[in-house]
């Protein structure tokens, strides 16, 4: 699990308030060592939304 995006949002109790978190190609890569570049795997990814890494409320996957 990477954290790749986020927005801090202060609610009152019982507000609720939409939130959008944009993820770019960039999002999906990393760094490699072996290719000296960065890289973009094709696959699933799965995009999970949350509180914390321990309270995910919202999941969805993305494909390359």
């Amino acid at each position: 699990k990477e954290l790749k995006g986020f927005n801090k949002v202060f609610l009152q109790p019982g507000e609720s308030k939409t939130v959008t978190v944009s993820l770019n190609e960039n999002a999906f890569q990393y760094y490699s060592d072996v290719e000296n570049d960065w890289v973009k795997e094709k696959g699933s990814y799965d995009i999970l939304v949350g509180g914390s890494s321990r309270s995910i409320k919202i999941m969805g996957k993305v494909k390359f």
